[in-house]
């Protein structure tokens, strides 16, 4: 029989009998599993070897994924986050990947170029706004002011982080104002009081439906001083006939 102690000791037990089967020596012989040895260390090498292969292959691996996708990723967020820090200073983004990730990069950059174009757009528009003389404003159905213009605020001596209301402002009931809106009454003229004084205003405003939101934009034009320049010519004259009158009556 064998007995084995160990994976790398064993022992072979032959037992010695005479002639009428009694055992009368025991011969037990030891050896070194060296087969076993070799073919474990062998087995043990071979995974080694292997997972050293699959580490460097899973370090090239992450190199390519890391500048063929983690790369370009990380370049848009970072774009994106400049964004969101300062939308006022958008630049184009530039790249040079190619697949489909390079078809995002080239997507993400058009979207780039429009927002340019369309800040670049709203830019002049709001410079239009900024320097006309005219209040200009957007209102929702219970006439506060959303968004309104410099001289909007100019015109009712407001401060521009007041929150405002159309019908205070002009001392018109929101019924009326709603029905100059709902039918596109333009150029309604109106006199209102701020700080003492008399303001000649003229009143444009119409209805703007989106959906079930209501809305109204309108516009604010002083005609303050044209109608005082128009009323003290008006006076002027009416002393001059006044005074052309006593000079005939005199002559007489």
């Amino acid at each position: 029989s064998i007995l084995r102690k160990n994976q790398e000791l064993a022992f072979g037990i032959s037992v010695l009998n005479d002639i009428n089967q009694t055992p009368q020596a025991y011969l037990i012989i030891k050896y070194y599993r060296v087969t076993n040895n070799f073919f474990r260390n062998g087995i043990l090498f071979f995974a080694l070897i292997i997972l050293a292969f699959s580490l460097l292959i899973a370090s090239f691996l992450g190199l390519w994924f890391g500048k063929s996708i983690m790369q370009p990723v990380k370049e848009i967020s970072n774009h994106l986050s400049l964004i969101s820090k300062n939308p006022s200073n958008i630049k184009p983004f530039t790249s040079e990947f190619k697949g489909v990730l390079g078809d995002i990069t080239d997507v993400f950059s058009q979207m780039n170029l429009s927002l340019i174009e369309s800040r670049k757009s709203l830019l002049q528009y709001k410079s239009i706004t900024d320097h006309i003389n005219v209040g200009i404003f957007f209102m929702d159905e219970d006439n506060n002011i959303i968004v309104c213009n410099p001289a909007f605020h100019k015109i009712f001596q407001t401060d521009l982080s007041q929150k405002l209301n159309l019908s205070k402002l002009t001392q018109i009931s929101s019924d009326k104002l709603h029905e100059i809106g709902n039918y596109s009454t333009h150029n309604y003229y109106l006199s209102v009081e701020i700080d003492s004084n008399k303001k000649y205003l003229i009143l444009d405003l119409n209805l703007n439906k989106e959906g079930d939101t209501i809305k109204y934009f309108g516009s604010i034009t002083d005609e303050t001083t044209m109608v005082k320049t128009r009323k003290t010519k008006q006076t002027l004259e009416l002393e001059l006939i006044k005074s052309n009158r006593l000079a005939k009556l005199g002559n007489y």
